[in-house]
């Protein structure tokens, strides 16, 4: 055979095939099929190793399939069965440990909570990690808690304190807010400046959170304007946009018509809505009018109060004449020289032991032979301060329910204008002839001029004084009647006359009236067309873009029947049922309408919250705690409001807290 021949035969033998082989691949352990139980075999690239079946597997041929086919063979199956729940020891120990670490840190924030509930001082802590060790000698979780003084102070400001205030800035950065704030100086004289916050959540839910506690030494608008400002923007929350309301006290720093925080407010916001406090201005309408009458009642009040406060001798006398008319036991009250609505209670409680008080001043007169208790005698036993008291405790309860009221943490803003309107017109009713009041309005009602009164027999001074005055026994002459009427006069005409300087019922309160729209009574009652007028005076709350649509929405509901029960919801509860109302196709039916009366409900009635603030500071500054700084009194505010609706015990604590319990915090 030639060489070509030979050459021409080997090119058409076929080329043997190219064996491929398959190596193992680390990422393989990855896949959620090998997870946990594959690994890389010792024996080499060819093969892998299962830790369930301590075996090899040879992966030349498939790769991957070849595992696979391993994993449903009935033997891998059976082990993985009998291995399921076991731990390796390193498992078994990290998760004991991470456990028992975890367990530790919510020990100690249990323990910081405690201190804060219970308001205890914080030094304990230097002996109570060690109390705890001695009591629970063979717990490990008690072997390591080390919280002393300077770590518990941290875990109140900087892990439970720093965790409500994340709550509440992350409220404040995406709902709309309302602000009230007080000035107020506490135990050790430092000026502090409390400031609340009152946040309308996406879920219906109005809320009231405790935002700083400012310490200043200026009081001036400027400053205090630039501390509440600096710290909204240092937490990141767009004011000038979400903060829609503003409540306070009257003092001109706070509401002064040229240079307050109102103001200073104003100029950032000017739409915002701003709320003197109703409370303080009732009570001041109280105060004023109280003055017209005669002194000697209140004098009768804290006399009585002073003769018997911190004399066992004399209120265990007092409580054989209780005893003796079988009155119940109570002691007198004290009469407060600034909260006068307080004074009330005081009247009720003195008219209640009235006649055991007349028996025992019959009787100290001789026992213990003082001139203070012959002047309270005197004024005891004089019939026309009775008279008085009685007419107190119906004039000052007129009052005080409108206080109350406005004390609510409920949302209250759409009900100011009727409330204060049924007090002024109850107190005209008292005196002006009813068919004069049915023809005017409030503002053209000359509550002044006696032509208009009725007969001064018919005026209604409360139904006690009316029972006393008609009684057979009654040793008053016609001219000590006329003349206690008169004064009653003269404190109805005075009260009118505060209610109306203080409650201007120009523009700000025509705005109040216009929101009697959110009440759940009007909303079924369907008298209100159109809330174009009081959208328009909200741009920061409804948009000029939206407001056909919120308007058209209300129009909608308005024609819609609703069952009768629910005039009688609370607002929120009333507004939450209305928002979960929806079309045919599953489409909410009044989304627009439903988020901007949330953004009303949000609005302040009162400062309240800020005296309710205050009260907390005074249980938090002690005499045994007279050192807080106040960082730290924030810090425990801050906890009080995570504790609020739970216990020390109880409250959950979630990992965002365990998390910032770390070496940062100090």
């Amino acid at each position: 055979m030639s060489s070509s021949e030979s050459d021409k035969e080997v090119q058409n033998t076929p080329p043997k095939k190219k064996k491929y082989s398959v190596s193992y691949k680390p990422d393989w352990e990855k896949d959620d099929l090998f997870e946990g139980w594959l690994s890389k075999s010792n024996k080499g690239p060819d093969f892998a190793y299962c830790k369930v079946c301590s075996c090899d597997i040879n992966i030349t041929r498939g790769g991957k399939n070849d595992i696979k086919r391993h994993k449903e063979t009935k033997k891998h199956e059976s082990n993985k069965l009998k291995i399921r729940g076991q731990q390796s020891l390193d498992q078994m120990f990290t998760k004991k440990s991470t456990s028992l670490e975890k367990l530790v840190k919510q020990s100690e924030i249990r323990i910081a909570a405690f201190i804060v509930e219970h308001n205890i001082p914080i030094n304990v802590m230097e002996h109570f990690p060690d109390l705890i060790r001695a009591v629970c000698p063979d717990s490990e979780v008690a072997k390591r808690i080390t919280c002393g003084r300077t770590k518990t102070t941290k875990i109140i400001s900087e892990v439970l304190g720093r965790s409500d205030v994340d709550i509440m800035v992350e409220a404040m950065q995406t709902n709309k807010f309302s602000l009230t704030a007080d000035e107020s100086t506490d135990k050790s004289t430092k000026k502090h400046l409390a400031v609340t916050v009152r946040i309308a959540r996406n879920n219906l839910k109005v809320e009231d959170f405790f935002f700083e506690l400012f310490e200043i030494l200026e009081g001036n608008a400027e400053k205090l304007h630039e501390v509440i400002t600096k710290k909204m923007t240092e937490l990141g929350i767009p004011y000038k946009k979400n903060m829609i309301g503003l409540a306070a006290d009257g003092a001109n720093v706070m509401m002064g018509k040229n240079n307050s925080l109102a103001t200073k407010f104003k100029q950032d916001i000017p739409h915002l809505f701003v709320m003197k406090c109703v409370c303080h201005s009732v009570h001041l309408v109280a105060s004023n009018a109280c003055l017209k009458l005669p002194r000697e009642p209140e004098d009768l009040a804290r006399d009585v109060y002073n003769y018997l406060n911190g004399s066992p001798k004399r209120t265990g006398l007092l409580k054989e004449f209780q005893d003796f008319l079988e009155l119940k036991p109570h002691k007198l009250l004290q009469p407060s020289q600034t909260r006068w609505l307080s004074l009330e209670a005081v009247v009720k409680r003195l008219l209640e032991q009235y006649e055991a008080l007349k028996l025992y001043f019959r009787d100290a007169i001789f026992s213990d032979r003082i001139k203070a208790a012959e002047n309270i005698l005197r004024m005891i036993e004089n019939p026309v301060n009775k008279l008085y008291l009685q007419f107190m405790a119906y004039a000052l309860g007129i009052f005080n329910e409108l206080n109350r009221t406005m004390q609510s943490e409920n949302t209250n803003v759409h009900i100011i204008y009727n409330r204060v309107m049924t007090v002024i017109y109850t107190i005209l009713g008292c005196y002006v002839k009813e068919e004069y009041i049915s023809r005017n309005d409030h503002k053209n009602i000359d509550n002044k001029n006696p032509r208009k009164y009725m007969d001064i027999k018919d005026w209604y001074l409360g139904a006690e004084v009316g029972a006393t005055l008609s009684s057979p026994t009654l040793t008053i002459s016609p001219e000590e009647i006329k003349k206690f009427k008169f004064r009653c006069l003269e404190f109805y005409i005075e009260a009118i006359k505060q209610l109306l300087q203080r409650f201007p019922f120009e523009d700000d309160m025509e705005i109040l009236k216009k929101m009697e729209f959110m009440d759940p009574k009007i909303v079924c009652s369907g008298k209100i067309l159109s809330i174009a007028d009081i959208l328009g005076r909200f741009p920061n709350i409804a948009p000029s873009n939206v407001i056909q649509q919120i308007d058209t929405e209300w129009r909608l509901l308005r024609n819609t029947k609703l069952n009768t029960e629910d005039e009688n919801l609370e607002v929120g509860a009333f507004w939450k049922k209305i928002a979960q109302m929806h079309l045919g196709d599953g489409r909410k039916m009044f989304p627009n309408l439903t988020l901007t009366v949330l953004s009303f409900m949000c609005l302040p009635h009162s400062s309240a919250s800020v005296e309710r603030l205050f009260s907390q500071i005074n249980l938090t500054k002690t005499k045994l705690r007279n050192q807080l700084s106040t960082p730290v009194i924030s810090g425990v505010l801050h906890t009080k409001n995570i504790l609020k609706n739970s216990n020390c015990f109880n409250f959950e604590i979630k990992d965002q807290i365990l998390q910032k319990l770390n070496k940062n915090m100090y």
